[in-house]
């Protein structure tokens, strides 16, 4: 598929979204500014509809609320006039009213068992970190540290995690 074609699918994403009416501003920008992993990524980003559930950067599942665009200015004198945007979401925003982590990665949610297996190695190969011991006896105990959706649980209900984030 050309950028052609990407642009037309990316266009119509954003329009489908109610985020904007244009991919660009100065078609001079979107040539010089937009590659076809550019496209590829906005229409990976905005082919998840809010609603959906992502495993964020910080391990835990999240349900998507929206979209947090951005129209990234670049300035682009083409016969010494005209400044124009490029299209941009990197980021979601999550149902917990935070936004997800602005790197762009976007990846399925995880099984309860395979983030805690994940922690479990995490605090079993930093020993030297605080309260490492007790929260491996808590694994061990058959414990939990987020719901079966993978949403990380409240501190306060995880006895073996005062204070912890």
């Amino acid at each position: 598929m050309g950028n052609r074609a990407l642009r037309k699918q990316a266009a119509a994403l954003i329009k489908l979204r109610g985020l904007s009416s244009k991919l660009y501003r100065n078609k001079r920008v979107a040539f010089d500014r937009q590659n076809a992993r550019d496209l590829k990524d906005i229409i990976k980003r905005l082919s998840i509809a809010p609603g959906d559930w992502i495993n964020d950067c910080d391990g835990w599942n999240a349900q998507i609320a929206g979209y947090v665009h951005d129209r990234k200015p670049h300035a682009t004198y083409y016969f010494g006039r005209g400044s124009g945007y490029v299209f941009d979401t990197g980021q979601f925003e999550l149902s917990d009213n935070s936004w997800s982590c602005s790197c762009g990665i976007v990846d399925p949610p995880l099984s309860r068992d395979k983030i805690e297996a994940w922690l479990l190695e995490w605090y079993k190969n930093n020993p030297q970190e605080p309260k490492s011991a007790k929260i491996l006896e808590y694994f061990e105990a058959g414990g939990h540290v987020c719901d079966e959706k993978g949403v990380k649980l409240d501190p306060k209900e995880i006895p073996a995690f005062p204070g912890w984030k």
